[in-house]
């Protein structure tokens, strides 16, 4: 026995000394030489060439490129820029770990695969285009060095809904490479980029999405304000709709492109390296644009009336109209499904379009703690759900409408009984009802807010098809029956 705890000291010894080697981002990386990438391996050269797009999306990329070998993914070359960016001031060989996950990638595999390789192409309805506006703005609110630029990295990727059933409504954060347009009509188009959890997991076909700052309305409308306002409501908390606001307006698409054109000049003047930067005052650069021959998109031309949908919260976007009934009947239907647990959400409500559903299983810690004391209860499956749309904004609660949660029952919990609980900061419960989905493989429930739910599991339940019950009380029946008569038949 003393020989035997000699030998496991020895070992803890030997494994305390051995040198631990730490994969770092690109901020230590530079230095320690070990570059861990939140990617799947980037064996096709289409993922290696569309990386760095992904990169730019990671505020710890902002001053770094890395070239990769193009003979061993594992090694590659760190570059580290100035403040300014035209100088490198800082370069590295590296090795490079690749983090991810096993079962994401497959998921994604398949995704791909289904997609195939010819292009697809996809356009935002009006409801999807006016949530990619309003979520545009909040954006550059927080980002006001992109403020005035025609061109900036908020894709419309996760707003068409047509795309997001395409890929079975799974939250990845979908990034399409490149864009360009104007207030009123854009585009993006590039290869496909799936990111889960800040995980790169490969590239799709080139995927076109099309934009339109346009309302459809029903054709012969005579209240143009009130059919806008009648076709948001159902996706919108509208407060106003007027074709003036503040002291701007009445307004033409002519007049709202001069507007922003103006805005982008006095953003972009001192930059040499953009268009407004070539002109010496901004009354040249509006001179040096036809207006008449402009693209003002699918649905409006230079004299199409603009009109201002101000939202409850105080967001405001500009919009043109297109009178088209079958487009203003088109409704859209929200989902959104965790890919890497399964879990699913619809909504009865009025939602941002672009909102994804993000999941953390708990399984341990004060807060796990806390919630198995007060159900007295050790079996179950506990997940933190937050709802977050695109411009970072969290939904916890619906002020009208539910939320419909179905959640994965795990083989273990299959034939038992089973409740959703939420436990409250002051330790009240509350229990919701569950339904079982007809395969028997999720617990269904409905709730107007997001926070930590617990799925748990009780005694196991007896369930027998109806016709089976039946069959089971006739047979008590007959065996009853055939009891009582033996024992008439043996008093006398």
């Amino acid at each position: 026995m003393k020989k035997l705890l000699k030998c496991v000291s020895v070992f803890v010894l030997v494994f305390a000394l051995m040198p631990i080697v730490k994969a770092d981002g690109p901020a230590e990386a530079i230095t320690s030489g070990n570059l861990t990438l939140k990617s799947i391996p980037l064996t096709k050269e289409k993922d290696r060439m569309w990386y760095p797009n992904v990169q730019e999306e990671f505020s710890e990329w902002d001053d770094y490129d890395l070239d990769i070998d193009d003979e061993d993914i594992n090694k590659g070359v760190l570059k580290k820029w100035n403040e300014e960016h035209d100088e490198i001031i800082a370069t590295k060989n590296v090795t490079i770990t690749y983090e991810y996950d096993e079962a994401i990638k497959k998921v994604v595999d398949g995704l791909i695969a289904k997609l195939g390789d010819n292009p697809i192409e996809f356009e935002l309805n009006d409801v999807e285009a006016l949530t990619y506006r309003i979520s545009a703005d909040s954006y550059l609110t927080d980002h006001p060095e992109y403020q005035g630029e025609i061109d900036f990295p908020f894709f419309f990727s996760n707003f068409s809904l047509d795309l997001m059933k395409t890929i079975e409504y799974k939250n990845f954060n979908l990034l399409v490479g490149a864009g360009g347009g104007y207030y009123l009509n854009n585009s993006n188009m590039g290869e496909l980029s799936f990111i889960y959890d800040d995980v790169f997991y490969g590239c799709g076909p080139t995927t076109i999405i099309q934009y339109n700052a346009v309302v459809f309305i029903p054709e012969g409308a005579t209240d143009v304000p009130k059919a806008i306002k009648d076709r948001l409501s159902k996706y919108f908390n509208v407060k106003s709709v007027s074709d003036t606001y503040g002291n701007i307006g009445p307004l033409t698409a002519k007049d709202l492109a001069e507007i922003k054109d103006r805005q982008y000049y006095q953003t972009n003047k001192n930059d040499s390296s953009s268009v407004a930067g070539q002109y010496a005052t901004e009354d040249e650069y509006i001179a040096s644009i036809d207006y008449n021959t402009f693209i003002y998109g699918d649905y409006a031309t230079k004299d199409s009336p603009v009109y201002f949908v101000e939202m409850a919260d105080g967001a405001v976007a500009a919009v043109v109209v297109y009178e088209d009934s079958e487009k203003n009947a088109d409704e859209r239907e929200f989902k959104t499904s965790d890919v890497g647990t399964g879990i699913e959400v619809s909504v009865d409500g009025i939602i941002p379009l672009d909102t994804l559903i993000h999941v953390a299983r708990v399984t341990s810690g004060d807060e796990y703690d806390k919630i198995v004391k007060i159900l007295k209860n050790n079996n179950v499956d506990m997940f933190d759900l937050k709802m977050i749309t695109k411009s970072n904004e969290t939904i916890t609660k619906l002020d009208d409408g539910k939320f419909r949660v179905k959640l994965p029952i795990k083989e273990e919990f299959k034939g038992k009984e089973l409740k959703v609980y939420y436990v409250g900061d002051d330790d009240k419960v509350e229990e919701y009802k569950v339904t079982i989905s007809d395969d028997g493989n999720y617990a269904i429930f409905e709730t107007d807010h997001f926070s930590i739910y617990t799925l748990a599991a009780g005694a196991a339940t007896k369930n027998p098809k109806t016709g089976d019950s039946i069959m089971i009380y006739v047979a008590i029946l007959i065996l009853s029956s055939a009891y009582l008569l033996t024992r008439k038949l043996r008093k006398n």
